[in-house]
């Protein structure tokens, strides 16, 4: 059974280094920096890893090396542990963004490189770590260190694919589409029922069972059919009242969201649309309000 390390022990690394050790993969060793958030780690791994700060000189003897600091800091954190390692381990950083060249600076090391990055919003490591099942990760790498990530997926219960290098960032800012726009999109849609005179907190309470529906709906149909609303039916009057409502009440950045958003609605929806006029109508309308906010 291969043995784990992981370098920075924040929300992603935690979720890991508890998640591998209940999956049976033995964490060897947590490099921290920050002490105090690594014991905490530690506590829930069995039996317990080695726990070393980045600078020190101890050498990581884990099988796998896993760096799962910020993007920011990769490359930085590879290069302090570079003399911890020996040949022939395989080392993965956990960006979206970044592919397995961030390690580049460990090739003289004889170590196997590459990317690893778990298609998950983890807000909290101890939590986090009984997500990962029935997940995905995203791979891209040297044929060994995509098959050291394919295993440990596989252990925890995910399932994974790779990317080439050169989709990497677009590959994530999808991800990032799907989970912090997602937010930031909830959040607008809070704000929206706010100017209607409800809470925040209520205003969640309220939208909340409709993303879960809406989420639902998208497990089981294509965009197309999982599509509800006035732009799924081309309903020119609701649209209409739509906008005159933004112009009481909403500021023009909220507007805009709004109809970016309709627009690819509408794109959608057409694929089932028998009638173009009605559609090149609600476009032409659309575009019209989209024009005004310039």
């Amino acid at each position: 059974m291969k043995s784990v390390a992981i370098v920075g022990v924040g929300r992603v690394g935690g979720a890991l280094a508890i998640a591998c050790s209940k999956a049976g993969l033995p964490v060897t060793e947590l490099v921290y920096r920050s002490p105090d958030l690594a014991a905490k780690i530690a506590d829930h791994i069995t039996p317990s890893p080695a726990l070393s700060a980045s600078e020190q000189s101890t050498p990581i003897t884990a099988d796998i090396v896993i760096i799962a600091t910020r993007d920011p800091e990769i490359a930085q954190a590879a290069e302090i542990i570079s003399d911890r390692l020996r040949p022939g381990q395989i080392v993965l950083h956990t960006s979206g963004s970044l592919t397995s060249s961030a390690l580049s600076g460990l090739a003289g090391r004889v170590v196997e490189i590459g990317s690893m990055h778990p298609l998950l919003a983890i807000s909290d490591p101890i939590a986090g770590a009984a997500s990962f099942a029935g997940s995905f990760f995203c791979l891209e790498g040297t044929t060994a260190a995509v098959g050291a990530g394919e295993r440990i997926a596989s252990q925890l219960g995910a399932r994974s694919f790779t990317v080439e290098a050169e989709f990497k960032a677009l590959y994530h800012a999808s991800a990032v589409m799907t989970a912090g726009h997602f937010v930031a999109l909830f959040d607008a849609a809070t704000r929206m029922l706010e100017q209607c005179g409800l809470d925040d907190q209520t205003a969640r309470d309220v939208l909340l069972p409709l993303a879960e529906s809406t989420l639902n709906n998208l497990k089981h149909y294509p965009s197309e059919a999982a599509l509800t609303g006035p732009y799924a039916r081309f309903d020119e009057g609701a649209v209409e009242r739509h906008l005159e409502s933004f112009a009481e009440v909403m500021d023009k950045s909220i507007l805009s969201i709004y109809l970016e958003l309709a627009l690819h609605s509408l794109t959608i929806a057409e694929k089932l649309s028998p009638d173009g006029a009605v559609v090149e109508r609600v476009r032409s309308r659309l575009s019209i309000a989209k024009e005004s906010l310039r």
